[in-house]
């Protein structure tokens, strides 16, 4: 399983022009939630868990999101192709 972020766990300044802005805040309370159920239950599943937030809140590259629109722009996705890349290797799910 892959836990992503959005843009504004990583950079707040990507997005500048997010068209969603009225529908949330970009520092709710609980924003991190997520990553943090999916880290306790990692040792009770079956399956492994690839959190990408730290390769998010590492990465200088930027924009990785559309200036108007919170989704991956082309720089986004070929970050995280690259990022799933070297975790499958290095974790040896494929080789």
């Amino acid at each position: 399983m892959v836990i992503t972020p959005r843009f504004h766990h990583w950079n707040r300044t990507e997005c500048p022009n997010n068209w969603e802005r009225s529908a949330y805040s970009l520092d709710e309370p609980f924003q991190y939630e997520y990553f943090k159920f999916f880290e306790e239950i990692r040792d009770q599943v079956s399956y492994r868990i690839f959190d990408m937030l730290p390769d998010f809140q590492e990465t200088a590259e930027f924009p990785l999101v559309f200036d108007d629109d919170p989704h991956w722009n082309e720089n986004g996705h070929t970050f995280v192709a690259n990022v799933l890349t070297e975790y499958l290797i290095t974790n040896r799910v494929i080789e």
